[in-house]
């Protein structure tokens, strides 16, 4: 059964449970690294969260990890479009059988689906890579009351109970060591490692960095104490957030003593522009 089937299941405190993508994502008194996120950086965005549409960058991103962890599903995930010319009768009748025989998948162009197939040879091929991620599951999610009351959640793109690490594929432009910290810290990713950590109670967070073009290049990579101390200073911040939801009815930035008009102060580089 695809997991992008819509099947609902119940929700099991403290257990990794198979459950579909989109059930995952739709349970929202359970708080997620991505909710986190968004709790600290515009909490109305939380309390009243906007549907999405789905980005083309994030259909490679699925398709990318389905190949990598779990490549049996591909099938039933995604479709290769055919080559058809939709401008005449015969290729437009071609393209909606097509779309109707695979409704409800991710439709990659051919071109697409070459690229994908060769970095998962690349990725694959390094016996680092599969020794990590061998005796795993994927895609499995777990929720948790905290102590404090906090409702959780995580669903670890792969986990190995016999190490007690988590494996997190990232698709990137640049897996280089130094492009890669600056991604962690641009998105945040330190604040995701330390939520994984904690919820699930693992005592490893792996990055697996691939590179989306050729040569494919891979980047394994784990974090400081004290850069997940540092997430988890800011997890703190975003759970006290979360019991606010009373001021943040309306889509208006406010400074932190509540004011709406507020004052600006500019980077410095503009004290230093050759413009004068």
């Amino acid at each position: 059964m695809s997991k992008n089937e819509v099947v609902k299941i119940p929700i099991i405190e403290n257990k990794l449970i198979d459950m579909p993508n989109e059930q995952y994502h739709s349970i929202r008194d359970y708080i997620s690294a991505s909710q986190i996120k968004d709790l600290l950086k515009n909490p109305y965005e939380f309390f009243h969260p906007t549907p999405q549409e789905p980005k083309k960058a994030f259909d490679i991103g699925s398709a990318i990890h389905c190949l990598i962890l779990e490549p049996q599903e591909f099938e039933s995930e995604f479709a290769v479009a055919p080559k058809v010319n939709r401008r005449t009768k015969a290729g437009k009748e071609e393209w909606e059988n097509f779309v109707s025989e695979n409704a409800g998948k991710i439709i990659l162009d051919s071109d697409e689906y070459d690229n994908l197939i060769e970095l998962q040879k690349a990725v694959l091929g390094h016996k680092e890579v599969v020794n990590l991620l061998k005796n795993g599951v994927s895609e499995m999610s777990y929720f948790k009351t905290l102590p404090n009351g906090i409702k959780v959640k995580v669903r670890p793109d792969r986990y190995r109970a016999d190490i007690n690490t988590i494996i997190d594929v990232k698709s990137c432009n640049d897996a280089s060591p130094d492009a890669f910290k600056r991604d962690i810290a641009n998105f945040k990713y330190y604040i995701q490692a330390a939520h994984y950590i904690d919820t699930l109670g693992a005592d490893n967070f792996v990055f697996l960095a691939v590179e989306k073009k050729p040569p494919y290049m891979v980047g394994l990579y784990t974090l400081t104490k004290e850069d997940l101390d540092r997430g988890r200073e800011l997890i703190k911040k975003a759970f006290e957030i979360s019991k606010q939801g009373h001021k943040y009815k309306k889509p208006i930035y406010k400074a932190k003593n509540g004011d709406v008009i507020q004052t600006l102060v500019l980077p410095n580089y503009i004290h230093y522009s050759n413009e004068d």
